[in-house]
């Protein structure tokens, strides 16, 4: 039975199989490719959510929800990124962290890895496929080596996206280490405080028992004269 989720609140559940459809479904998006743009990827969106949830979106509610999902993880990491603010948790921020290294929108110009820094507008692919081209070129003139391109050509494909691919996870994995660091500064961070106000409150309670029982000593030694 499907129900009908018009004018309702997106659970957690969906906004993040939402997220995990937009991670894959986002590669197959442009020219030549299953989806022609975004708009015929979130009307498929809201298909499987449909289907795997029994909940009725459509392709405009799920880019909504999308957008808005994005935009308050933009504030919280604004406000985590500005000094004196108290430590705030981004909603959805490991799927996110996953989108945002298909999405080049959502990326800086240049990304830094550990072997300095790599620009975001150098595409792999392209240089890649600038290979076999010179190879094919090389041999409609020359046809002593038009066998070495021809062998050199396979290899260049193989090796060169492998190590893109590589850097890029690598990259990926260093991100990710840094998340979850940050995460556990602030939970130790939220920990500290906690027991600060834990201390504090058994502190004052000693305290006032103290102030009670000098109050009793001294009303049983006034007796005690009389």
């Amino acid at each position: 039975m499907h129900i009908s989720a018009a004018g309702c609140e997106w659970t957690s559940g969906e906004t993040k199989l939402l997220l995990d459809l937009y991670a894959s479904y986002f590669p197959q998006v442009g020219p030549l490719k299953k989806f022609r743009n975004k708009k015929a990827m979130f009307e498929k969106i809201a298909t499987d959510i449909n289907n795997k949830l029994g909940v009725m979106r459509t392709g405009e509610q799920c880019c909504s929800r999308y957008k808005t999902v994005l935009k308050r993880k933009n504030v919280a990491a604004g406000k985590n990124n500005t000094s004196g603010c108290s430590p705030q948790e981004v909603p959805y921020e490991a799927e996110l962290e996953k989108i945002k290294w298909l999405d080049d929108s959502l990326e800086p110009e240049v990304v830094r890895d550990a072997s300095g820094v790599v620009s975001k507008k150098t595409c792999p692919q392209s240089s890649t496929e600038s290979v076999p081209l010179a190879g094919s070129s090389s041999s409609t003139s020359h046809s002593p080596s038009s066998s070495v391109g021809q062998d050199d050509t396979p290899d260049s494909k193989r090796k060169r996206p492998n190590s893109a691919r590589e850097l890029h996870l690598q990259t990926f994995f260093e991100k990710m280490k840094e998340l979850d660091e940050r995460r556990a500064e602030r939970k130790a961070e939220r920990d500290s405080k906690r027991e600060e106000r834990r201390l504090a409150k058994t502190q004052r309670r000693e305290e006032m028992h103290k102030e009670k029982m000098n109050l009793l000593r001294e009303i049983f030694n006034l007796k005690k004269n009389e």
